[in-house]
């Protein structure tokens, strides 16, 4: 387990808190920069000890969901439409390549439980900086990689995030394929 993401990472994070909101949120995305460098390292060496990641779970915020949907994605993402109004159908086809399981959580308590319910080998997480960097720490030993969304408006609602970037993410968890 490296010393980043055990001790640096955690402090750094509750001190981010002490800052004004700009520099906070810079300070979080070059940690959250830095754990995906510790979390690759990490899914290497489980390829090392020939153990690729079996088991990805996929974590998505619900803020990627059309405010005004019908369907309930919190329960199953294949309860997705597909209409075309959110960013979400395009997650689905890019995850679908992969054996991953994808969940869409509100908020920090339903996706610890999504945890563990998967008991994955690694996380694929969507959110912003201040969910990322709560979660990290909170999944702790288990490597997560991280995918900040775009936040549009206020309140965090109709947020969207690079499709191409968690496409990237899944390529590197599962590479040849």
């Amino acid at each position: 387990m490296s010393l980043f993401r055990r001790i640096v990472f955690p402090a750094a994070a509750v001190a981010a808190g002490l800052l004004p909101r700009r520099s906070r949120a810079r300070l979080l995305r070059r940690l959250i920069a830095a754990n995906n460098r510790a979390a690759a390292r990490a899914v290497v060496a489980q390829r090392k000890n020939d153990r690729s990641p079996v088991r990805v779970l996929v974590l998505l915020p619900r803020c990627i969901q059309w405010f005004d949907c019908p369907n309930n994605l919190v329960a199953s993402v294949d309860n997705c439409t597909r209409c075309g109004r959110c960013v979400v159908s395009r997650l689905l086809d890019v995850a679908r390549c992969y054996p991953v399981t994808i969940r869409l959580a509100p908020g920090g308590t339903l996706a610890k439980l999504f945890v563990r319910q998967v008991q994955p080998d690694v996380i694929l997480a969507v959110a912003c900086e201040n969910e990322l960097a709560l979660g990290i720490r909170e999944v702790h030993p288990i490597p997560v990689v991280a995918v900040l969304n775009d936040i549009p408006g206020s309140p965090c609602v109709n947020t969207t995030v690079a499709v191409d970037a968690v496409g990237r993410a899944l390529q590197d968890l599962f590479p040849g394929r």
